[in-house]
């Protein structure tokens, strides 16, 4: 409702929801509408995000690694697949580096692993619909599979 439809519900006494908009653009402030017509639009968001994460959750969250070839992340720097190489490299030296000064709870092969994960939910159907999402589902029930 916020990013998409640029507005909140608020349910008053009465049981009955009341919809709150901000149109700071326009300047006309806080406007109180009853939403009996916005529920179909919210049905509709509400079944495109079931399809997607159930479109989504077929496949295990590393099977989305390659994909993030075909996703630039900067020209000069190249696609977000070589960042996540990049933040492997990162995280694998920091652990490292840690464990050496005697952390035993720094663990190398885990950081590794969520480093290798951290960007893949960038190629799900989900956060190419909903991309307030990025950084959220891909962590959201599936763990480090």
């Amino acid at each position: 409702m916020r990013d998409h439809q640029k507005y909140f519900a608020v349910e008053k006494k009465s049981g009955n929801w009341l919809r709150i908009s901000w149109r700071h653009q326009c300047g006309e402030g806080l406007q109180g509408i009853d939403s009996a017509g916005h529920e179909r639009v919210l049905r509709a968001r509400f079944a495109d995000a079931q399809f997607f994460w159930q479109a989504d959750q077929k496949c295990r969250l590393a099977d989305y690694l390659p994909k993030l070839e075909r996703v630039t992340y900067e020209s000069r720097l190249g696609s977000y697949r070589d960042k996540v190489e990049r933040i492997r490299t990162i995280a694998r030296w920091f652990t490292e580096q840690w464990f050496n000064l005697g952390m035993v709870h720094a663990h190398v092969a885990e950081a590794d692993r969520a480093a290798e994960l951290a960007k893949c939910d960038l190629a799900t159907e989900m956060v190419r619909e909903f991309t307030e999402l990025q950084g959220i589902v891909g962590g959201y029930t599936r763990g480090l599979r």
